[in-house]
């Protein structure tokens, strides 16, 4: 799945030949959280035992578009595997079932707060198939979702779609819920004419009768139950084919036209997944669907994802925006995590770590190896920038399953492979990879299996490398120097490793490659890290002009390395090497002097990676003097958007008239929606009439996702003034119906904290106090969140009544925050209210100074204009 987030998390990622905003599959979860207790017998997760085998799930539902609620049939066949059963448990969680009935005799059937159990006369023979038939009805509240004008949803496009992972599945249908258990399956789904019904496999009929309409879908090889998938509403689709495999892209009607530049890619994936892992496409179609108010990017369901509608974007963003990284992620899932899944949770990374790295490698096969290396560099910083790193990748002390969804599954893992790729050769491990899922095909695996693999394939003992990478905590934290000796013609390199090391943090090993660039070419020295501290002596024919380390970009690690100037400058300039330029553009952002101010500036208009230049923005925004303002103003005409938007984002940081000036008149000519917002926000911090007026008018622009909309009100926070209330006030009521989700609520979040000041709350409060039971739940979010940024401790009594909701839902977690936040505020109060004394009285006393000066200054006045007497 794409990710917990990082969290929906928005990555700032490659995509196509531009460094596009990338929304991720899943969310990152809390890169730390509180595992079992040490006395628990919950200390240590693994996989549940397998008392049957499930042959096969055959599911009939009706869903209730108006009372959110769902009846079904669920008939489930299976045998026990290893004893004979008198008793088999499913899953299923607040399901009302009315009967229960089976192909052996049952003696009864028990119905608990999540499990339906059924007991048998007899005990079933091993291999014995028997089929249970539940008939059952819910009003899940996860699991299934509704999108409908009950919860704030337009009519036109309502839809259910359904989330399986990781065990939300048992919440609409009952079912054996573990990823450790595999099964054929079918949906019967019936719906009101008019609507679409999606699921997994292939369309086996469509049948019309009277006010419904039923389809049954069939996925007729193995899946795991959280792949199970139904959407069901109005939708629109486009469709394509690759190799007769049919490939179709659905989105709510009003979102079609979007499609074909979201889904554009999909073919040139589907051609370089099957090359690179020797594995044809495993299954019978594959389609993806985009729907409303999705809780993360995206949903590697067998056959069909499921994506945010957030992924879809017009030409007018140009290449600011890009849905390549979620589909190609989506796509490498349906062989890593569908046709192979993880046993259990513990070992996620073999679905996300894979998925996460595919889809490295396809942007390097589509775009180029610069793509993939900056692909990869993205992926490490979003690794190295974490603090106290406590587990491995691979971890059995999780509290919930959710919480393995994060950072370390996902680029780590795919760092992971990257490190293993690059060590044992791609045609290597291609190889293994290829071995390792035919091996595997339509079965469960856990890392040892991937080990055993690629260490027949290799001949390498790799207990070391998946010990230290897996097992292991954090990653290594280099520091190095260099140093020339003239006569000896030796350049020496001192590697120190300088990260924690303990019992529980071992000192790090691994093979690291040393480049030397000059003026007689270009010479690789391979070593061995092995120690804290070691020093390398290379013998050259004259002094280096360029010291690299790790050149080919193969070692996950933090590399602090001191050089002069120069030997930047000749980095930067390297046209051979846009790792190595990128990293020293990043370097040079901490210098301040003329020189390098005119490099970056070179660079930023020059090199031919959009990435480095990006990355010379960066710097000079980091330098933040004059020169630096200069060079970025004078770098504004960039063809290409992404690099476009990077250098008003770094001028939007100046507090300066020179600044926004430059930003008003890139806004008169700009026609991206994105480099626009980034621009309102520069001007907001410099302020005046002039921008007033051009933040309110962006509120009046439609753009794809509302983009310029968002701007604007990001803009408004900025700046700070609390006449913004009454503007934003008149937009949520007058655009209500036209503005996303996502904007509406933004805006609804920034009345309460620009009125936060305010001498008297009471109007703005019982504003967004009307939106606190608004149909759409993130709405209500959104206003019991700006309750407690406005500050009126008036607002306590009815937040309490949202902290009676389920513990730890979304409303019942907000709405305590908010009060949390007030009465902090409100023990604060007195101190306040006696500053606001003495201000007042500071001020009455100003005031009286300056009319004793302005009389002063008049009476001197009137003394030197009159006659003489």
């Amino acid at each position: 799945m794409s990710r917990l987030i990082c969290f929906l998390f928005v990555f700032v990622l490659t995509a196509g030949t531009a460094s596009a905003e990338r929304i991720y599959c899943h969310r990152c979860a809390e890169a730390f959280f509180a595992a079992a207790a040490p006395d628990s017998p919950d200390f240590r997760k693994f996989a549940r035992d397998r008392k049957i085998d499930v042959e096969h799930l055959r599911l009939e539902v009706t869903p209730d578009y108006q009372r959110h609620t769902v009846t079904g049939i669920a008939t489930i066949r299976f045998k026990p595997i290893g004893l004979p059963l008198r008793e088999v448990e499913f899953d299923g969680v607040d399901l009302t079932v009315t009967s229960v009935r089976s192909t052996a005799q049952l003696d009864s059937h028990q119905v608990t707060a999540d499990q339906v159990i059924c007991t048998f006369l007899t005990p079933i023979a091993v291999g014995e198939s028997v089929e249970v038939t539940i008939a059952y009805s819910a009003e899940p509240q996860k699991g299934l979702y509704f999108r409908t004008p009950k919860n704030g949803y337009p009519a036109k496009s309502q839809q259910i779609w359904t989330q399986g992972e990781p065990h939300e599945a048992r919440h609409w249908f009952p079912v054996y819920d573990y990823p450790n258990e595999k099964f054929t399956s079918e949906i019967i789904c019936h719906v009101p004419k008019g609507m679409t019904v999606l699921s997994n496999g292939r369309l086996v009929s469509e049948k019309p009768a009277a006010e419904l309409v039923a389809y049954h879908w069939r996925q007729e090889k193995p899946h795991v139950a959280y792949l199970i998938t139904l959407v069901a509403g109005y939708m629109s689709k486009i469709a394509d084919d690759y190799k007769g495999l049919p490939l179709t892209f659905w989105t709510a009607p009003e979102d079609i036209a979007a499609a074909q530049n979201s889904f554009r890619h999909t073919k040139d994936m589907m051609e370089f997944f099957e090359r690179e892992t020797g594995v044809k496409y495993p299954w019978a179609r594959y389609g993806q669907v985009t729907v409303h108010g999705f809780m993360w990017g995206g949903m590697e369901n067998t056959g069909l994802s499921t994506l945010t509608r957030r992924t879809l974007f017009d030409a007018s963003t140009e290449n600011v925006y890009s849905s390549d990284g979620l589909v190609a992620h989506e796509l490498a899932h349906q062989w890593f995590g569908d046709y192979v899944t993880c046993k259990d949770w513990s070992q996620l990374w073999l679905n996300e770590g894979f998925a996460t790295y595919y889809d490295a490698l396809w942007h390097g096969d589509f775009f180029g190896e610069d793509q993939f290396k900056y692909e990869m560099w993205r992926n490490a910083k979003s690794v190295l920038s974490q603090k106290n790193e406590k587990y491995g990748i691979v971890y059995r002390g999780y509290g919930e399953p959710k919480q393995m969804f994060s950072y370390l599954v996902y680029p780590k893992g795919s760092w992971v492979l990257h490190m293993l790729r690059s060590q044992l050769t791609p045609e290597v491990y291609r190889k293994g990879i290829t071995e390792y899922l035919k091996r595997n095909a339509f079965g469960v695996v856990e890392t040892a299996d991937l080990k055993l693999v690629l260490e027949e394939v290799s001949g390498r003992s790799l207990d070391r490398y998946f010990d230290q990478w897996l097992n292991g905590i954090g990653a290594p934290k280099l520091s190095v120097s260099h140093s020339w000796d003239a006569k000896a013609k030796l350049s020496k390199v001192t590697v120190r490793q300088t990260q924690k090391i303990d019992e529980k943090n071992p000192l790090f090993q691994f093979p690291l490659t040393i480049r030397f660039k000059g003026k007689d070419g270009s010479r690789d020295h391979r070593v061995d890290i092995r120690e804290k501290a070691q020093d390398f002596y290379v013998p050259l024919k004259s002094a280096p002009s360029i010291v690299r380390i790790d050149p080919e970009y193969t070692v996950l690690a933090t590399v602090d390395f001191k050089k002069p100037n120069a030997m930047w400058y000749a980095q930067l300039a390297n046209k051979a090497d846009m790792i190595g330029r990128l990293l020293a553009a990043k370097q040079l952002g901490s210098k301040k002097d003329q020189q390098t101010i005119a490099k970056l500036k070179a660079a930023l208009n020059g090199d031919a990676f959009h990435g480095v230049r990006a990355a010379a923005a960066e710097a000079l925004k980091k330098i933040h003097n004059d020169a630096a303002l200069e060079a970025l103003i004078a770098s504004r005409s960039q063809k290409n958007a992404f690099v476009r938007k990077s250098v008003h984002d770094a001028i939007s940081s100046f507090y300066d008239a020179k600044a926004a000036a430059a930003l008003a008149e890139s806004i008169e000519s700009e026609k991206n929606p994105a480099v626009l917002a980034a621009s309102l926000t520069g001007i907001a911090r410099w302020g005046g009439k002039e921008s007033r007026s051009t933040i309110l008018a962006a509120t009046q622009l439609n753009s794809i996702r509302d983009t310029a909309v968002d701007g604007a009100i990001a803009a408004m926070r900025i700046n700070g003034d609390p006449a913004f209330v009454g503007d934003l006030r008149k937009l949520l009521a007058e655009r209500d119906d036209e503005l996303k989700e996502r904007a509406f609520n933004k805006g609804v979040e920034a009345i309460g904290f620009l009125a936060r000041n305010d001498s008297d709350k009471s109007g703005v409060r019982k504003f967004l106090t009307g939106f606190v039971k608004h149909a759409r739940q993130s709405t209500q979010l959104a206003a019991i969140k700006a309750l407690g940024v406005l500050g009126d401790a008036r607002s306590i009594p009815m937040l309490e009544s949202f902290t009676n909701a389920k513990e730890g839902s979304p409303e019942q977690k907000t709405a305590q925050a908010s009060i949390d936040k007030l009465r902090a505020e409100k023990k604060t109060a007195p101190e306040v209210r006696d500053l606001r004394k003495e201000v007042d009285a500071l001020k009455k006393a100003n005031e009286g100074l300056r009319k004793q000066f302005e009389d002063f200054r008049k009476k001197e006045t009137a003394k030197q204009s009159a006659p003489l007497l």
